[in-house]
């Protein structure tokens, strides 16, 4: 999904931690996880695995576009209005994702089109900053930019579903000093999420 987390974890774990020498790394996908990291940071639902999971808190999917953009096009009122307008999409097997919507009923997919799709969140929202479309991402992908001016949300009465966010780790490594360490910050990393997907974030101290 993004790099965003394990990167600003690796700044922030310079002054928020210990000097424990530490690298991380994005996963493509939960499965093929490397064995030897230590603690993993997955954003999305959990799969059957021996780890040992800790709930960090969830995060809703937000519909966002550059004003420019609701400027030109308007803002859709509801996901069915979406088959007018250009949408960033994540791509998924070649093809873009649908956007999906929670209701009274579950859940509810809209399909998508637009000129422009990427495998990368970081990207889709760069994206949608110029003014390409309506993309869809984690919220805390997209404060920032919204704060700044630089998107404003739409479909607000239309919510996105919610991801959970765990840390996981090998009970092997559950007593170990900087599995303790890396627990600690990323509880507090996340803790916005866990008063307010998926792709794995995978971070390993090493010695």
């Amino acid at each position: 999904m993004t790099r965003r987390p394990s990167a600003s974890a690796s700044c922030a774990a310079k002054s928020e931690t210990p000097p424990v020498p530490w690298t991380s790394t994005v996963a493509p996908s939960f499965g093929r996880t490397p064995p030897s990291l230590d603690v993993l940071v997955r954003i999305g639902r959990l799969g059957e695995s021996n780890l040992i999971a800790k709930k960090l808190g969830a995060s809703r999917i937000v519909h966002v576009a550059a004003p420019s953009y609701v400027k030109r096009r308007g803002a859709p009122k509801s996901p069915r209005d979406l088959a007018r307008h250009d949408c960033v999409g994540y791509l998924r097997d070649g093809r873009p994702a649908p956007f999906q919507f929670t209701s009274d009923e579950g859940t509810v997919n809209a399909d998508i089109r637009g000129p422009f799709h990427a495998n990368d969140a970081e990207a889709l929202r760069e994206l949608a900053i110029a003014g390409k479309g309506i993309v869809a991402l984690f919220d805390f992908l997209a404060h920032d930019a919204v704060a700044r001016g630089d998107l404003v949300f739409v479909l607000e009465k239309h919510p996105g579903t919610t991801w959970p966010i765990h840390a996981l780790y090998p009970k092997s490594r559950h007593l170990l000093p900087k599995v303790a360490v890396l627990l600690e910050f990323v509880t507090k990393l996340f803790a916005p999420a866990g008063r307010s997907g998926g792709h794995t974030v995978a971070s390993s101290f090493r010695k």
